[in-house]
Parts: structure tokens; sequence; C-alpha cells
């Protein structure tokens, strides 16, 4: 998965964890592994001065004086959203180009309406000895009335997952090198049982573990390991010469990186929901 989606989910569910009181906002800092590559992350809105001038405004410094400030201001519940963009390609061949893929959206609910968080990065530290070259911002876009808070689905979301997997799987063994279908394997298989090992997985870092059983994990582990959308030597990086075999190709690839992305969303809040 890319760093603005790893990231997102942790926001969202330390953030939760802290603002249930079961966590301090320190255990969300830029030492944090998360946050390995990243030399700021900060949180930003924009304000009307003089004139009428829309001025940028740091609202907070980092992620720990972010939720501090959303509990002061009557935080309920963070909740993770993610939006198609289709405006450029589909999302899923732009998935592995910063700001390319859709967007990624934090609510932040205070039981009458919901502030929407979109972050942006961007290369400050290119040369960094620690690789920790990203800046992030989080900008506040705006303030709704009211937000969807109905169940996120976990079992429709787990199914449709499984059921994408399943159809790139079977275009794998026809069309696609082998190496492929053993990559799409594993995914599959934990899913229907699998032993596995949580803590191995790097999206593990990514979540408070005692807030997040059995089920969750299963779920952010095959998500995680069918994320295969990225640049060169991804699996967006294949090519076909035969027009319906590509059309295939295109189909299951969609539909996989739709499923991947609602279940990114609904194991992430699914502990929230009550």
């Amino acid at each position: 998965m890319t760093g603005a989606i790893t990231r997102a989910i942790a926001l969202v569910a330390y953030g939760n964890a802290f603002l249930r009181q079961n966590l301090g906002p320190d255990e969300l800092t830029l030492h944090h592994p998360v946050f390995q590559f990243e030399n700021k992350v900060d949180f930003r809105g924009v304000k009307r001065g003089w004139f009428g001038r829309r001025k940028e405004v740091i609202l907070a410094g980092d992620p720990a004086e972010w939720l501090r400030q959303l509990q002061a201001n009557g935080a309920q519940r963070l909740i993770l959203d993610y939006a198609s963009d289709h405006t450029q390609a589909p999302d899923h061949q732009l998935a592995g180009m910063v700001g390319g893929g859709g967007h990624w959206f934090i609510h932040s609910y205070d039981g009458r309406g919901s502030s929407v968080w979109v972050g942006r990065e961007h290369v400050t530290r290119k040369d960094d000895p620690e690789r920790r070259i990203w800046e992030v911002n989080y900008w506040l876009l705006k303030q709704l009335p009211q937000v969807d808070l109905r169940s996120s689905e976990l079992t429709h979301r787990s199914q449709q997952l499984r059921e994408a997997l399943g159809a790139i799987c079977d275009f794998s063994k026809e069309h696609a090198p082998e190496w492929w279908k053993r990559n799409f394997k594993p995914a599959a298989d934990v899913l229907d049982g699998a032993p596995f090992d949580f803590a191995k997985e790097h999206v593990s870092k990514a979540v408070p573990l005692a807030f997040y059983p059995e089920d969750l994990q299963r779920l952010f582990i095959a998500a995680s390991r069918a994320w295969v959308f990225g640049g060169m030597g991804s699996w967006n990086d294949i090519g076909f010469s035969e027009e319906e075999v590509t059309r295939r190709y295109d189909q299951v690839s969609a539909e996989l990186f739709s499923a991947v992305n609602g279940a990114l969303v609904a194991a992430t809040n699914e502990p929230w929901q009550g």
C-alpha cells in the first residue's frame, strides 16, 4: 500500500483510540513507523483576513496536537473514507503516482456534523540521509452538517474482496506470469482461514492491535497483500496484445482495486461503529 493510505489508517485508528481515552496522543508522533519517511506532518486550513483575502494557516503542527485540538472541539469519532477520481484515467492505473488513485478522506465527527481532512504530500528533503524526504499537509476542506454513520458492511466488503481475488487469480492462471498467481493466492488464503502472524505484516503498524480482532486483522492482511498497483514492475506494468484479454485485465484490476479500498475502509472503521 502507499504511504498515504497507511498514514490515513493510522490517524483514524489511533485517533479513535485516543478520543475513547484508551491511548495517549503521543502514541502517534513522527517516531511511529507509519511516518518513517516523513519529516513533517501538519494540519492546515484557510481563513479570511483583511479585505476577505484567504490566508493559509497551520492549525496543528503534528498529529498529537491535532488530536488534542479535535478532542477540545468536541470530536467524538474519526471516520476513514475513500472517493474515486476518474478524471484522467482509471484509479488503479494511477495508484502508484503521488496524488493518484483516488482520494482518502478523514471525517472528524462531533455529534452534529463533520469536518473533512485530506492529505497532500511533497518532497522537501530530497537527499535526507534518513530518507525522511516527505512533508505531508492535511488540509481542512469543509465542514458538513451531517455524515453517513451507517455500518461499513464488513461482511459485504470481505466477500467483495474474496470474489475479486478469485477473479484475478483465475485471470492470472491463464494470462499472467506464474509469480502473479503466487502473489494473489496468499491474500485469498488468509480470508479462508490460513494461519497468519499479524505482527509480521507491515499493515499491523498502522493500527493499535488491542482494538482490532482476528477478523479485522485477516481483512487488513488480505487487502494489503492484494495491493499490487504501482509503477514499473507492478501489476499495472503488464500489457497484452489481445484486445479481449486487455479488456478483461482492466476489469479484474479495477474490481480488485475497488474491493481492496473498500476492505481497508471497513476494517479501519469497524471497531468505532458504536
